[in-house]
């Protein structure tokens, strides 16, 4: 999968570059949903689950994204990376507090330039193990991509759930694919 690069740092396959450009273009479409999904809600504090509004939801995975941007992008450019610190619901929760204050349509133009510079980032063959948050293993490129495209499907599924159960009509061109995964954050 991977080989030396003569500097004893590991560069990727070809095979490995494709199969994370295959996961680029599937979590590609994974942010077109949830963000076609985000902009059909009747509003921005309407109710998802019961528990998170749109803005929440939203919020939540921008956080994450943007994380995962600045941990690839230190990375490519040979910085020491700086994962999140702390729990898991902790961060959750402080992810979410952060958007409540934030107009929508900022928060959705943060994931996308947070999603613009994973998209520059993880297609370099000298990209190895990415920090996911400290005090839990690192991941591969290409299994970051996973996590990342499920968990963004799982949440673009919530919306789409509580946009139909609100009655709000799903906008031009949202998706209605099945099978997705679950997701893990």
């Amino acid at each position: 999968m991977a080989h030396e690069n003569g500097s004893g740092s590991e560069v990727a396959d070809r095979s490995e570059l494709a199969v994370r450009a295959e996961l680029l273009a599937e979590l590609d479409a994974a942010v077109e949903r949830l963000l076609a999904a985000a902009a059909a809600s009747i509003s921005d504090d309407a109710l998802v689950d019961g528990s998170w509004a749109v803005r929440d939801v939203v919020g939540h995975v921008t956080f994450w994204h943007e994380s995962f941007a600045r941990n690839v992008d230190d990375l490519v450019h040979r910085r020491r990376p700086t994962p999140l610190r702390g729990r898991l619901a902790d961060l959750n929760e402080r992810g979410v507090a952060e958007a409540r204050t934030v107009p929508l349509d900022t928060i959705v133009d943060r994931f996308r330039a947070a999603h613009a510079t994973i998209r520059a980032s993880i297609v370099s063959p000298t990209l190895g193990l990415i920090p996911y948050r400290v005090g839990s293993r690192p991941y591969t490129p290409s299994e970051h991509l996973e996590v990342v495209r499920d968990h963004i499907r799982a949440h673009a599924r919530s919306l789409e759930r509580a946009s139909d159960a609100g009655g709000a009509s799903a906008s031009a061109g949202l998706s209605s694919r099945t099978g997705d995964g679950p997701g893990r954050r």
